[in-house]
């Protein structure tokens, strides 16, 4: 009798497992992959992969490879069908977009830039917007009082281009700073006092121009020390989704704050030395 209880037993737990009415239904994986350029190859910064309504994104690496997994295809109302764009983003690039599309939670055979497998068919090249170099002294004593200067070169390709910035072109007696000082996002500073103006700028196709940002000794409360530095600025790209920038920690755009150092941007690091 004893036996017999043994059996049923072991017969009832392997039923439990092995039946797949108990078993949580499988999250479906989806893995899309190919390589991304920047036109002349000149620069090495990664580039962001985000796919829309799905809200996914990743970075390329090294050999320009990216390689996203996509899960969660389930949705209350059936598996997820239909088409998406996979942006490729580099904030002073322009964006581009290749089509992608699901039919029941898994890939379509009826693809126009990927195949069947998920392979980007053919690389993606994306084009530069603007070259930004920055000039300013490696060092700033506060305590001497002086003001730091740092010179933005701008130099724009071949379309014309609309810049946010905190720097006005109209009011010489306010020059607001705009600049970060930081070694990390989450050890950033940045003049709270004076970023309040902000200003449109149109700049025209194959224009080159010289932004002067001024900073007093008191407006920034750095620590002394070894920082990275960055002037303030938002490129408009009317095809670039909202929730791309939220993806990226950018709920608000056009406010200044640590997470614009999220956007991928090519421009030389600099460092500066505080005292």
């Amino acid at each position: 009798m004893k036996g017999n209880l043994v059996v049923l037993i072991c017969i009832m737990i392997y039923g439990c497992t092995s039946n797949p009415f108990w078993q949580d239904k499988p999250t479906r994986l989806v893995t899309i992959r190919g390589k991304v350029f920047l036109e002349n190859r000149e620069t090495e910064v990664p580039v962001y992969v985000f796919i829309e309504k799905l809200g996914i994104g990743g970075y390329t690496d090294l050999d320009h490879q990216f390689n996203i997994e996509i899960n969660g295809l389930e949705t209350s109302d059936g598996n997820f069908s239909g088409e998406v764009k996979v942006f490729y983003f580099i904030h002073n690039y322009k964006i581009q977009y290749s089509r992608l599309a699901f039919s029941n939670g898994q890939l379509s055979s009826n693809q126009t830039d990927f195949d069947s497998d998920g392979n980007l068919i053919s690389p993606v090249i994306l084009t530069k917007l603007v070259k930004f170099d920055i000039y300013v002294n490696n060092g700033w004593n506060r305590q001497n009082q002086d003001s730091l200067q740092l010179n933005l070169n701008i130099n724009v390709k071949d379309s014309d281009l609309q810049i946010i910035s905190t720097l006005s072109n109209y009011d010489e007696s306010k020059n607001p700073s705009g600049i970060f000082f930081y070694k990390s996002r989450e050890e950033c500073y940045f003049d709270q006092n004076n970023i309040d103006l902000y200003q449109l700028n149109n700049l025209p196709s194959n224009s080159s121009h010289n932004w002067i940002y001024f900073i007093e000794a008191d407006d920034i409360d750095a620590p002394d020390g070894v920082y990275f530095i960055r002037p303030w600025f938002f490129i408009i790209q009317e095809e670039v989704p909202d929730n791309l920038y939220e993806s990226l920690g950018l709920n608000d755009t056009y406010l200044i704050n640590p997470n614009h150092l999220n956007l991928p941007l090519d421009l030389d690091v600099k460092s500066i030395s505080l005292q």
